[in-house]
């Protein structure tokens, strides 16, 4: 059993002891037990070009705490910012505007506090006390959403909030369901979040709408004690700054998000180990955005469809195709300029109501973008040929009004010639969808109305002697 379990044994004994006999040993969540005497305030160690900066505080340092900086992907040189913190950071992150913040440990139960640092001068803004239950383990920010979320822990139960950066005021989502001791809180470009458990060394993807975790897999080393970790959002690498229980010392490390497994990439000198390890991602952020299909379609096999996205810093993408809401890919085009369209003949090996497409930057798959729900494949022929059809029914599109694209079903009870036609508010013929013999049955048509304004339309069946007319309302 690892020596943090003792927690609830020290702080039950906590106003019993003077406050200075308490060491950081005793302390499972906090920082590691000072190891060496005074370091110097910069390493100089040799390093690689780099492009991003990695800043904490460190845990080790004594009564005070520094903050400091290293590049990455090195971890080295370390250089000294501000060794004057009160307190030392549990966790952190750093939004778009390069704004540090961050929660202070606090040493007991529901003591965390808010505070923002200063990236050029280590200078530390209190912003308040943090509303919450546990002892405060991490912070992360969703740039997809612009919310930031603290964790807490008592080793038992982990919970999340969402906090006001303002404020500290902590609104409590609920407790997390498959991690005990949550260590560390990290969230992608993408929005997709993760977790370390401290009790368990294994990293778990995380539900924010649902608060369940889902195991990836071991860390492959003892981690003990405060750890961070953050992504480089520029090619979506995932580093923690950890501390090794077995060597006893502050580590870089690089985390594969897909088996959990990491890689050690430098060793700390002796009393340096980070908490509040955030990555500043300076310059021009590259993302993807899919706009179409986005959920709702009707594609039909053998026609041609319109996959539109928007991006930015982005040169060149891949296109892929899921038929199982996203466990299976196959590749629609390997690599085409990002000119937002791309006109594809619809290929599919089966028709099916769980299509999705993933749009991703060649040059960092870490940028990508899927549609937001499934959308539809359906063979030429109908919805379902075995359904029998006992009359003509033109139906209400969907969705309407509608932008853009929207889907036209109607039904046969005999085969027949049919014409379906597409008139604008004056009566003017826009388009004809079909005009051919069609055999009993159902059907989908899907509509582009990529060129044409905002207004009121008209659809029109016709088939054998039934004339058949609904208005549709495009919205742009």
């Amino acid at each position: 059993m690892k020596k943090w379990f003792i927690i609830h044994q020290y702080f039950k004994l906590f106003f019993l002891i003077p406050i200075f006999c308490i060491s950081a040993q005793d302390d499972p969540f906090g920082p590691p037990p000072n190891l060496t005497g005074n370091k110097p305030s910069i390493f100089k160690e040799s390093s690689s070009n780099y492009t991003r900066i990695g800043y904490g505080v460190d845990m080790l340092q004594g009564f005070t705490f520094g903050f400091e900086s290293f590049p990455i992907p090195d971890g080295v040189p370390i250089t000294l910012i501000n060794n004057s913190l009160s307190d030392w950071v549990a966790g952190a992150d750093i939004d778009e505007n390069h704004q540090y913040f961050g929660c202070y440990y606090g040493a007991w139960a529901g003591n965390g506090k808010l505070v923002s640092i200063d990236l050029s001068t280590g200078v530390p803004t209190l912003i308040g006390s943090i509303n919450h239950l546990l002892y405060a383990t991490s912070m992360a920010y969703d740039n997809t959403t612009g919310i930031w979320y603290f964790g807490d822990t008592d080793g038992i139960n982990s919970n999340l909030y969402i906090i006001d950066i303002t404020t500290g005021n902590a609104n409590l989502l609920g407790t997390i369901v498959g991690i005990s001791s949550l260590i560390t809180l990290v969230i992608d470009y993408n929005g997709n979040a993760y977790g370390i458990d401290i009790s368990t060394d294994k990293l778990y993807s995380i539900n924010l709408s649902t608060l369940i975790a889902t195991e990836i897999g071991p860390l492959g080393f003892d981690a003990s004690y405060g750890q961070d970790a953050d992504f480089d959002d520029s090619d979506g690498t995932l580093y923690l700054a950890a501390f090794n229980n077995t060597s006893n010392s502050g580590e870089l490390r690089s985390v594969d998000v897909s088996t959990g497994n990491s890689t050690l990439i430098v060793t700390w000198p002796a009393d340096v180990s980070f908490g509040g390890f955030a990555i500043d991602n300076p310059g021009s952020v590259s993302n993807v955005s899919v706009t179409s299909p986005n959920g709702g379609e009707v594609w039909i096999m053998n026609e041609s469809s319109e996959i539109v996205w928007s991006s930015e810093n982005v040169d060149s993408v891949t296109i892929k195709l899921s038929i199982d809401n996203g466990s299976n890919w196959t590749t629609i085009v390997d690599s085409l300029p990002s000119s937002g369209s791309y006109s594809w003949v619809v290929n599919s090996s089966a028709s099916s109501d769980e299509c999705l497409v993933r749009i991703t930057d060649i040059s960092n798959n870490a940028v990508y973008d899927e549609s937001d729900s499934v959308f539809t494949i359906e063979n030429a022929s109908g919805i379902d040929e075995n359904e029998v059809v006992s009359e003509y029914i033109l139906m209400q599109n969907y969705p309407n009004p509608f932008n853009n694209s929207t889907v036209i079903s109607y039904s046969l009870s005999k085969t027949s010639f049919v014409t379906i036609k597409i008139f604008d508010a004056l009566g003017n013929e826009i388009a004809t969808l079909v005009n051919d013999v069609k055999s009993s049955g159902l059907f989908k048509l899907n509509w582009n109305a990529d060129n044409l304004p905002s207004g009121f339309y008209f659809y029109q069946l016709i088939a054998d002697n039934l004339i058949t007319t609904k208005k549709m309302i495009l919205l742009k």
